[in-house]
C-alpha cells in the first residue's frame, strides 16, 4: 500500500511539473486564403494619411495557409492585409495575441473573409462587408457602430464608411471615445486632423457659389442618346440634382439609396436629375452604369468633361457624389445629402 502511495505521489508531481506550468501564448497572424497559393501576403500598419509600414510578410503555401510570427502584440491601430493587387483594412484594439484570418483572395477587397482573435476586426468587418455589398446605408452603419465594444473599430469604420462632412457630428462622438480609450496613440492625432479637414470641407461647401434659398442655376445638356434635358423643365417638381460618375465607387454605392427614394416619392412629384462627370472616352461606361444600377429616371445628362464639367463648376462641386435638393419653385432647399435617410428627411420638409 505504501508503495502504491509513493507511486501516486510521484505521478502527481510529474503531472504538476509538466502540465501546470504557465504557458506563453503564441503571438502570430495566421490562417488560410483560397486562390492565393504561392503568393506573398503583407500585413501593414497604416495611417489615415495613407503611409504604410510593413509589420510582417510571408509566403502563402500551396494549400493556402500562411503564418507570420510576432515578437510582441500588435499596437492598437489601423492595419491592412495585402495580397497582390487586393487589399483590405483591419482595425486592431491592441489586446490581441493569436489572430487567425481565413478567406478567399477573390473576395478580399470586398471583405469576404473572417478574423478570429480580434473583437475589433470582427465588429468592423461585419459592417464594412454589408456596406461594400450594398446591404446597409449610412444610418445603418451608425447604428451598428453605436453597438461596438471597440472604440478603435468604431473610429476606423466611421472613417472608411462615412468620410464626408455631412456626418461630422457623429464622427466627433466616435473620435472622442477613441481619445478616452487610446490616449497617446498616434492614430488619435490622425483622426483629430481628419476631423479638422472635414470641418474645412463643411465650411467650403457652405461658402460655395450656390447657397440654400437661392435659385438653382439651370443645366441643359444631352443625355446618352443625344436628347437635351434642362433642369428648368422640371420646375414645379421637387428635384434631387445628383452629381456622380461611373468611375466613382462611393457614387455607385449611393445609387441604390437614390433609387429607393425615387421609387417611394416619384408619384408625389419627386424627380432625379443626374449629371455625370465621366470622361469623353467613358460614354459607354456611363451608359452601362445607368443600366446596371437601375437608374430608371430619364434625366441623365453630361458634357463628358470629367472635373471640367461646366455644371460642376457652376455648382462648386469638388467631390462626388454631391447632391442638391431643389424645391418646386426652383430654389435650393438642401445640399450634400448622403443616404436614403438624409434625403428623405430633407424631402419631407418640402413635400
Amino acid at each position: 500500500m505504501r508503495q502504491i502511495t509513493i507511486l501516486l505521489i510521484s505521478a502527481l508531481a510529474v503531472f504538476f511539473l509538466t502540465e501546470c506550468k504557465p504557458t506563453v501564448q503564441e503571438k502570430s497572424i495566421s490562417g488560410t486564403f483560397q486562390n492565393a497559393a504561392n503568393m506573398t501576403l503583407y500585413f501593414d500598419k497604416t495611417t489615415i494619411g495613407g503611409a504604410n509600414n510593413v509589420v510582417g510578410t510571408t509566403g502563402i503555401a500551396a494549400d493556402g495557409t500562411f503564418k507570420i510570427p510576432l515578437e510582441e502584440k500588435l499596437e492598437a491601430g489601423l492595419y491592412r492585409i495585402r495580397i497582390g493587387a487586393r487589399k483590405a483594412f483591419v482595425p486592431i484594439e491592441g489586446n490581441e495575441t493569436a489572430i487567425v484570418i481565413n478567406g478567399d483572395l477573390q473576395k478580399l477587397d470586398r471583405y469576404g473573409f473572417t478574423v478570429e482573435g480580434s473583437e475589433a476586426a470582427t465588429e468592423a468587418l461585419s459592417t464594412i462587408s454589408k456596406l461594400v455589398n450594398r446591404q446597409i446605408d449610412a444610418v445603418g452603419v451608425q447604428n451598428e457602430i453605436r453597438s461596438y465594444k471597440s472604440p478603435m473599430a468604431a473610429a476606423v469604420v466611421s472613417y472608411l464608411a462615412m468620410n464626408n462632412h455631412q456626418y461630422i457630428d457623429f464622427q466627433k462622438e466616435v473620435v472622442k471615445k477613441l481619445e478616452t480609450s487610446h490616449s497617446g496613440n498616434p492614430l488619435v492625432a490622425e483622426f483629430q486632423s481628419w476631423l479638422t479637414q472635414l470641418e474645412q470641407q463643411k465650411q467650403l461647401a457652405n461658402s460655395g457659389p450656390v447657397a440654400i434659398g437661392e435659385e438653382a442655376p439651370d443645366i441643359s445638356l444631352p443625355s446618352p442618346d443625344g436628347k437635351n434635358y434642362a433642369l428648368s423643365d422640371l420646375k414645379g417638381k421637387i428635384v434631387l440634382l445628383d452629381f456622380w460618375a461611373s468611375w466613382c465607387g462611393p457614387c455607385r454605392r449611393e445609387n441604390p439609396q437614390v433609387v429607393k427614394m425615387y421609387d417611394k416619392y416619384n408619384s408625389q412629384g419627386f424627380e432625379v436629375f443626374s449629371v455625370s462627370l465621366d470622361r469623353q472616352n467613358q460614354k459607354q461606361r456611363w451608359i452601362d452604369a445607368i443600366a446596371k444600377d437601375n437608374l430608371k429616371w430619364p434625366y441623365h445628362v453630361s458634357d463628358l468633361q470629367f472635373w471640367n464639367s461646366a455644371p460642376a463648376r457652376v455648382y462648386g462641386v469638388r467631390s462626388i457624389p454631391k447632391t442638391f435638393l431643389i424645391d418646386r419653385d426652383g430654389n435650393i432647399a438642401a445640399m450634400g445629402m448622403r443616404g436614403a435617410h438624409a434625403i428623405e428627411a430633407e424631402l419631407k420638409k418640402i413635400l
